[in-house]
Parts: C-alpha cells; sequence; structure tokens
C-alpha cells in the first residue's frame, strides 16, 4: 500500500509545490546539481510543471492551480545527466482535516517561532493517519488505486469505504492492462468501499482487476476538526494544566494516583480520552468479518 507523508500531500484547485531533496550513500542531505523534472497523472497523462528551482539541497517545482484540478496521484521523476536521481509520489487531495489557522488559534501553538509550520504538518498527517485507520474511512475525497482478484460476481470489495466514484477499471490479460471503459460509468457510490456493477460481473482471476477511484466525504464534521486540533496541541505542547491529556481519573491529591489511556489499546486510539470520544462516533461499523 501507498504510504505518503505531509509533504507529498496536496490541495487540490490550487498552486502546488512538488519537492525532492538529494542524500548520499548515508542518506544525508547533498546538493544533487542540475535536476529535471517530469510529472504525470496516475493515468500516465503528463502534467505541465514549472522550472526546476534550488534551495540548499532540495529542489522544487510549481504546478499551477489550472494543472491542479483532480484529485490524484501525481508521479515525479527527477534526473540528472539523463540519469533518474528519484521518483516521488504525491497525492492530491480534497482538503485537509485542520488547517494551520485552526490549529495555531486558541492553542498554545500560536507561536510560529517556536512550533514551525513544517512539524505540526507532519504532526497533522501522523493524526489523519490515525484517525483514518481507527475510522476506516477518510474525511476528504482522495484518490486510491489497487489491484484485485476480481470475483466472478457483480461486487468487488475495495480497500477504501465511502466510494465516490470509480475513475478507471482495468483487467490483465496475461501480458497489459486493458481498459473496461464501459464499467466505469456502471459503478454507483458506496458508503462500504463495494465497487457493484448494476449489469454484468467481475471476471474471476487472481490479481486481475486493477481499479482507480477516488472516496472519501466532502469535508470533517466540526466536531472531529476540533478533536484534531486539540490531538495536535496534546502531541507537540502537551497539557500545561498538569494533569496528563491521558488521564482517564485522578485521585487523591497532588495528582496522587492518576490512570492513563494508552493508544492503541482497546477503544483508545489517540489516548485523549475527550478527542477519541468524537473518533469513535464516526467509526464505520462493519458487519460480518472485517477486511
Amino acid at each position: 500500500m501507498y504510504i505518503d507523508v505531509a509533504k507529498s500531500r496536496h490541495l487540490v484547485g490550487v498552486d502546488i509545490v512538488l519537492s525532492y531533496t538529494g542524500a548520499d550513500e548515508n542518506g544525508e542531505p547533498v546538493d544533487p546539481g542540475t535536476v529535471t523534472v517530469s510529472v504525470t497523472r496516475f493515468s500516465g497523462a503528463a502534467v505541465t510543471a514549472g522550472a526546476v528551482a534550488a534551495v540548499s539541497t532540495a529542489r522544487t517545482t510549481t504546478i499551477v492551480a489550472a494543472n491542479n484540478q483532480t484529485v490524484d496521484r501525481l508521479t515525479a521523476v527527477w534526473s540528472a545527466s539523463g540519469n533518474v536521481l528519484a521518483t516521488t509520489q504525491h497525492d492530491i487531495v480534497g482538503g485537509f482535516y485542520a488547517a494551520l489557522a485552526d490549529i495555531r488559534k486558541d492553542t498554545v501553538l500560536a507561536s510560529a517561532i517556536k512550533y514551525t509550520d513544517a512539524e505540526l504538518l507532519d504532526v497533522r498527517s501522523e493524526i489523519e493517519y490515525q484517525i483514518d485507520d481507527a475510522c476506516k474511512r477518510a474525511f476528504v475525497p482522495r484518490f486510491y488505486s489497487e489491484v484485485l482478484s476480481g470475483s466472478g460476481s457483480d461486487t468487488i470489495e475495495l480497500y477504501q469505504n465511502d466510494l465516490r466514484e470509480v475513475v478507471s477499471a482495468e483487467e490483465w490479460n496475461g501480458s497489459a492492462w486493458v481498459a473496461l471503459s464501459s464499467t466505469v460509468a456502471d459503478i454507483p457510490a458506496s458508503e462500504r468501499g463495494r465497487a457493484t456493477l448494476r449489469s454484468g460481473w467481475w471476471a474471476a482471476g487472481v490479481k486481475n482487476i486493477r481499479v482507480s477511484y477516488r472516496y472519501g466525504w466532502d469535508r470533517p464534521p466540526p466536531d472531529l476538526r476540533r478533536a484534531v486540533v486539540k490531538a495536535i496541541e496534546a502531541r507537540r505542547a502537551g497539557d500545561s494544566s498538569g494533569i496528563p491529556s491521558r488521564a482517564i481519573s485522578v485521585q487523591g491529591t497532588e495528582l496522587g494516583n492518576v490512570v492513563l489511556a494508552t493508544a492503541g489499546l482497546g477503544k483508545w486510539i489517540t489516548a485523549i480520552p475527550e478527542v477519541d470520544e468524537v473518533i469513535n462516533r464516526y467509526r464505520l461499523k462493519q458487519l460480518g468479518i472485517g477486511r
């Protein structure tokens, strides 16, 4: 499964900056010299990118808003002297769970000097992953592609839930992927993440179907957005009250006996009770055997 990081997740509909940092044999940053880049959509279509700019040991390129109008996954190939230096992937998403302004407002994270944008974005990405994993869904539109085994029936189970639309469906013919163009319009949206054909069936086979699709909610609900801000604040700054944010109960005086929640144990996700209470409201209830 493709896992991204904060710097590879970009908002649709605006100018975005893709970046690559050179590294030596030990993984330490190094100036890669003169670099060129080519960018393609998941479909393989080329995306017009700006000139490559040097920022210390990093190289960046800008894709203007006019060329960034679709929730998708971009692949950037960075080269020097005809040799490929790196291939990076970048998710184009329909939104984030909290904006930087939300994270800094009415929290102890107001100082951009003490808490840099980059640090907060990294933590935001971590919290989003925690929530997505716990809830088995995304709360903003995202793109995903996977290879599945055909069921021989009208329904095939997708990894992601809240299917919005299928972008492409392909069948492996033994040597190449063949587009099933008529299939795409035949698949309705599905909360459970099932690609069901209104007519026909998925050919039975092993890893013979590739489906690319968009999934997720339009936007996170307000209480979940506030919970994300609380989780980011606790992760970066702790709790100034002297009572740990993970506290389930406090007994005695001077914090003599404190019971703490443990992230990943039972119902606890972030281990912050008021945050996890909100997250648990939006967990997708799976019937039968979970995927």
